[in-house]
């Protein structure tokens, strides 16, 4: 199995993940499931999800997300990469990001 969080490997946003903002809540809504699927097609997004999601591009590696939350939040080095790890996980596992080949070196 394919190491995602390769140094050659980025993350984009999936193209069929529409944002949302109701009242002061960030949601990601997978438009391609229906009400009658028995799994919600939404993830509730805090802060620092919203963060990382407005980072994803075609070139936005692992290490590039981590250094943008180490940046912008009080976090060691080791926290960001924990939990950027588990919802970077989770948003490629129920395919709202997608790991693509680098444009760059």
């Amino acid at each position: 199995m394919k190491d995602v969080f390769a140094d050659k490997t980025c993350f984009k946003q999936s193209n069929t993940v529409v944002t949302r903002t109701i009242v002061s809540e960030t949601i990601l809504i997978d438009i391609t499931r229906t009400v009658h699927l028995p799994e919600k097609g939404y993830i509730l997004l805090n802060g620092v999800g919203l963060f990382i999601w407005s980072q994803l591009g075609e070139n936005t590696t692992f290490q590039d997300l981590i250094e943008s939350v180490v940046g912008e939040y009080d976090v060691t080095v080791e926290e960001a990469n924990e939990d950027t790890r588990r919802f970077l996980s989770e948003l490629v596992d129920h395919g709202y990001a997608e790991p693509v080949e680098c444009a760059h070196d």
